[in-house]
């Protein structure tokens, strides 16, 4: 009983959930399964896998493989994340949602409105420390990334890097003064 009891406290936190199986005699069986929610409760190796992997590709396929493989990946990322954002919409609510988009991938990112008028893009967590930690090229990549969603008229840089010390990763975005007007 105090077993069936922690799991129906679990399903309420929504960190497993259930089926019934018909037995051939009595109530029906549950059969309890974790949700996704509940993948956080336990070990994840998969940031050294991609650590190790990325390791491995550049010692056999070199500097450049590696590049060409990230620009590929690049590449999808920005039209993965363009279907998702309205190329016409302004830049703020084009940066809403992809704070939105990185959120869900563990970054915890928001959006900063500047005095100028420009926009600071924060990641207070980097789900990707690990491999970026092994291939530099990540971090590069993803300011690509943001290039390209964000569209030829916005200038993105970063003002600062977890892989370089900082407590947080943070991009300057902003459109120059010339194309404003227009």
């Amino acid at each position: 009983m105090a077993v069936r009891q922690h799991l129906y406290l679990l399903s309420a936190a929504g960190l497993v959930t259930y089926q019934e199986q018909p037995g051939r005699l009595g109530r029906p069986a549950k059969i309890w399964d974790l949700t996704p929610a509940a993948a956080a409760q336990f070990p994840d190796a998969h940031a050294g896998l991609a650590g190790n992997l990325l390791g491995a590709a550049e010692a056999v396929f070199g500097g450049d493989g590696v590049g060409r493989m990230l620009s590929h990946c690049t590449q999808r990322q920005i039209a993965a994340d363009c279907a998702r954002i309205g190329c016409r919409w302004s830049l703020r609510r084009r940066l809403a949602a992809l704070v939105g988009i990185r959120n869900a991938e563990g970054y915890m990112a928001e959006v900063l409105g500047q005095a100028d008028g420009s926009f600071l893009l924060v990641h207070n967590h980097c789900p990707i420390a690990v491999a970026s930690a092994a291939c530099e090229q990540l971090c590069d990549a993803e300011m690509e990334v943001y290039r390209g969603v964000l569209g030829k008229r916005v200038l993105v840089s970063r003002s600062e890097s977890m892989m370089a010390g900082a407590r947080r990763c943070s991009y300057h975005i902003s459109i120059p003064l010339k194309l404003r007007s227009s």
